[in-house]
């Protein structure tokens, strides 16, 4: 990784359960991504090694951008708090990550 580069291990950072998944918050310059990693180390796909939740979020077709990932609901859906474009409190979302949808909560 780049030195500039930080990465934590956010509390919640494993799914529940059989700890099938584990999520690691990058920063890098001011710019946060996170990565969402299989626990066994296989790839989610032979190009993917990891989902990068950040970027699939920004391909949605909402106005919000994600102000934070704060760790696992279930054994598959990671909880993102959102923000709008002014800063203001947006909609929580689950990202379910084997159809790598997001899903707009009702609060």
């Amino acid at each position: 990784a780049d030195p500039s580069t930080k990465y934590d291990i956010p509390a919640n950072t494993w799914s529940p359960g059989e700890n099938t998944y584990v999520f690691l918050r990058e920063t890098t310059t001011g710019t946060t991504r996170y990565l969402v990693f299989k626990a066994s180390g296989k790839p989610f796909t032979d190009e993917e090694q990891f989902l990068e939740v950040t970027s699939l979020f920004a391909k949605t077709p909402n106005k919000y951008n994600i102000k934070d990932v704060t760790g696992w609901d279930s054994p598959e859906l990671l909880h993102v708090q959102t923000q709008t474009e002014q800063g203001a409190k947006g909609p929580s979302f689950w990202f379910d990550v084997p159809s790598r949808a997001f899903l707009q909560l009702a609060s």
